[in-house]
C-alpha cells in the first residue's frame, strides 16, 4: 500500500474508505485481505491508464528498489558497526607491544620522580640524607 500512495498517487483511504483504518496493537492494520488489495490495483490501473501487467512491473521494480536500499542500509550499519568494534578493539600485536614500552617508561619515571620528590621533602624536613650510591655487580659461575 505504500507503493500505491507514494509513487502511484493513490490513496489507499479513498480506495477502500476509512473503514479500513482499524487499529491493532496501538497501530495501523498492517495486512490487508485479497480483495482489498486487488481493489486498490484496479483503481490504479484505472487512475493511471495502464495495464495490469504493466502495474505488476512497476510493482517489481519498486520492490527492486526497496530492497536494494534496504541492503544499502544493511551494509552501512555493519560498517558503522564494524567501525565501532575497531575503535573499541584491543590494538594488534605491534601496537600493544609498543604501548606496553611506554608504559614501562612513564612508570619509571614516575617512580624515579617520586623518588626524587622524597628526597626533596625529607631534605626539607632537615633529615640528613646521604648521596645514593652506584654499583657494579658482577656475578660469576
Amino acid at each position: 500500500m505504500q507503493f500505491a500512495a507514494m509513487d502511484l498517487k493513490v490513496d489507499v483511504s479513498d480506495v477502500l474508505g476509512t473503514s479500513y483504518l482499524t487499529i491493532d496493537d496501538g497501530g495501523l492494520k498492517a495486512e490487508y485481505d485479497s480483495k482489498q488489495v486487488q481493489q486498490v490495483i484496479e483503481v490504479t490501473c484505472g487512475t493511471m491508464e495502464i495495464t495490469d501487467i504493466n502495474f505488476r512491473v512497476i510493482f517489481e521494480d519498486f520492490l527492486t528498489k526497496s530492497l536494494g536500499d534496504c541492503r544499502v542500509g544493511q551494509q552501512r550499519q555493519l560498517r558503522s558497526y564494524d567501525h565501532g568494534l575497531l575503535l573499541a578493539s584491543v590494538p594488534d600485536d605491534a601496537n600493544f607491544a609498543r604501548m606496553v614500552r611506554y608504559d614501562a617508561l612513564l612508570f619509571n619515571q614516575y617512580r624515579k620522580l617520586f623518588h626524587e620528590f622524597q628526597r626533596i621533602q625529607a631534605v626539607r624536613l632537615g633529615a640528613n640524607l646521604s648521596l645514593p650510591v652506584a654499583l657494579d655487580v658482577n656475578v660469576g659461575v
